[in-house]
């Protein structure tokens, strides 16, 4: 019989888990309650588009696996440890750090920097550790940087939901002609630029725990630095404008796609080994059953496939791509083992 992935009563870190996500719900619930309760109309009329937009980047977050290394169960519970434990850290770190600004920087220039150092200092640690635990009580068969990054995008979505929420409601509150007006100009400029928000800077955060749990030490705590570094960037004054807002969305999606396409080629060379018998912890793989020839362009890069998909669809036109592609699938289905 195998091991549950993630249901694991007798295991300590597992009820450290279930009691994290119930007290930080609890605290959040709280925490919230006045301001939501002042803005249920404004609030609910906005949340539609929350969930939409927050359904979108599921589906983005699924798309940077195309290996299908993810476990639907562990998305569904990085979410939920997303949306709850680093968003109670938060809400209490987020005031004591941005007091603490004011206090060193000043009423005006520390008000215009509070966020850009509080929402780093204390969100992106306590994402990770979220990752981290999730990582840990699901044991070894998720502990490659793919496995990360999309864990991480998940938990990073949690988190980006109920902020979304939040943020709403505070927007309702604090427009003087009306609560339907603020929300929605929040909630829309959220969503337009959420496609380069925590659900990203945490699937990065999520390879970096990777990272470390391989002991890879530098590169690991690296790449914290640096999705730390992008969030200071995204909350700091500076560039303010629609112009400014465009670049840095650009940035960090440019810095994005070049650890996506790291952990793509990981993912490949794990998988080639073990089609070739050797799996990436030294260990036999079984053999697949696939259609003969089904590996022919399997385990290419992505410039590499596209020009091999291109002969494909040239030779024996569209219907041979789509056979390529369905086989690839079940390919990568078998030897990731599910």
């Amino acid at each position: 019989m195998n091991q549950p992935l993630f249901f694991r009563p007798t295991s300590a870190l597992w009820w450290l888990y279930c009691a994290a996500v119930a007290i930080a719900a609890v605290y959040v619930t709280v925490k919230a309650a006045p301001s939501l309760a002042a803005t249920t109309v404004a609030v609910g009329a906005v949340l539609p588009l929350i969930l939409i937009t927050g359904a979108l980047f599921a589906f983005l977050a699924l798309v940077l696996d195309p290996f299908g290394a993810r476990r639907p169960w562990l998305l569904v519970l990085a979410v939920l440890g997303g949306a709850t434990i680093p968003a109670a850290v938060s809400l209490k770190g987020n005031e004591y750090i941005s007091g603490v600004v004011i206090q060193m920087m000043g009423t005006e220039m520390g008000s215009a920097w509070e966020s850009a150092f509080a929402g780093p200092i204390t969100e992106e640690w306590s994402k990770g550790l979220t990752i981290l635990l999730i990582m840990l009580i699901a044991g070894h068969v998720v502990a490659r940087p793919i496995h990360g990054l999309v864990i991480g995008a998940f938990v990073g979505l949690g988190f980006q939901v109920i902020e979304n929420v939040l943020y709403a409601a505070n927007g309702a509150l604090g427009d003087a002609n009306s609560d339907l007006n603020g929300a929605w100009t929040t909630t829309v400029i959220r969503a337009v630029v959420g496609v380069s928000s925590h659900w990203v800077l945490s699937a990065m955060v999520g390879v970096a725990v990777v990272l470390l749990l391989r002991r890879r030490v530098a590169a690991g705590i690296g790449l914290f630095v640096l999705a730390w570094a992008l969030h200071f960037m995204w909350n700091a004054p500076l560039l303010g404008d629609p112009v400014g807002i465009f670049l840095k969305v650009v940035v960090i999606l440019a810095v994005f796609a070049v650890v996506v396409g790291r952990v793509w080629r990981s993912e490949r060379e794990f998988l080639r080994g073990r089609f070739e018998g050797f799996g990436g912890d030294a260990t036999p793989a079984p053999a697949p059953v696939v259609p003969d020839g089904a590996a022919r362009g399997a385990f290419l890069s992505g410039k590499e496939r596209r020009a091999f998909l291109k002969q494909e669809r040239k030779e024996h036109g569209r219907s041979a791509v789509k056979a390529s592609k369905k086989q690839w699938r079940e390919l990568y289905r078998q030897l990731q083992g599910s």
